[in-house]
């Protein structure tokens, strides 16, 4: 009795997947250039965070707007072998106010502004965007709302406004008022097309705030700041647990 084997020919064969990687080059600070290896599952936080840690950027690299050779990066996938990588020109300038408590409510004083500090920061360069957050911001918890807390623009040789007027970026929107749960850890995040005026380096910010007018308005703010970039970079996201307002 006769016996037929019957093969498979040709034979095929499995290959195991490819891992694949570029190799692109980060522009240090100091002009120097350091490699770095970009697998292909790498995402675009991923890349952020691994060029901070490369040009010793304190933190993670969420705010970093990258550039291969000189354009914009979008994503990993539009990254070749031989890149160049650098991070585009910015800054990130910060005005504190611990702490607002105020009832000052004239007859007619809606829109009148109050500045906590005397001096402001003098601008870098361009305006382009804006993250402020506060811990507590909330008004008399009663009758009309009135209270905002501004960044107010003021050009070189410029005097502060002494009411709320288009050189005025409305940070936080109108003081809330309710259970503290409503009126705790929020934030905004204003970019340049909300910013009116073009403010450019040498420009005055201030801080103000208005508390209303014609009796019984009060203004409470705790813990606010106020992150101002300067050039082509990315916000500063909103601290983890705060609510957009």
């Amino acid at each position: 009795k006769a016996t037929v084997s019957v093969l498979n020919w040709p034979p095929t064969y499995t290959s195991p997947p490819l891992h694949l990687t570029m190799l692109v080059y980060v522009v240090l600070p100091d002009g120097a250039e350091e490699a770095l290896d970009v697998e292909a599952e790498t995402t675009m936080e991923q890349l952020r965070d691994q060029v901070a840690e490369l040009i010793g950027r304190a933190g993670r690299g969420q705010d970093l707007k990258l550039l291969a050779n000189g354009e914009p990066v979008a994503d990993v996938t539009a990254l070749s072998d031989g890149d160049k990588l650098s991070v585009s020109a910015g800054s990130v300038a910060t005005v504190k106010v611990k702490e607002v408590s105020d009832s000052r409510s004239p007859p007619g004083g809606n829109g009148l502004l109050a500045y906590p500090h005397d001096e402001g920061l003098v601008a870098e360069g361009r305006l382009s965007a804006v993250t402020a957050h506060a811990r507590k911001y909330r008004d008399q918890g009663f009758g009309g709302q009135k209270g905002h807390v501004y960044l107010v623009c003021v050009p070189p040789g410029g005097q502060r406004p002494p009411h709320a007027d288009p050189s005025c970026i409305n940070l936080l929107g109108c003081a809330p008022r309710g259970i503290p749960e409503n009126t705790a850890n929020l934030g905004r995040v204003t970019t340049g097309a909300e910013i009116k005026l073009p403010v450019e380096a040498g420009w005055t910010l201030h801080v103000a705030y208005t508390v209303g007018g014609d009796g019984g308005h009060q203004l409470f703010v705790t813990g606010l700041e106020v992150h101002c970039v300067f050039g082509e970079m990315a916000p500063p996201a909103l601290p983890e647990g705060y609510t957009t307002v």
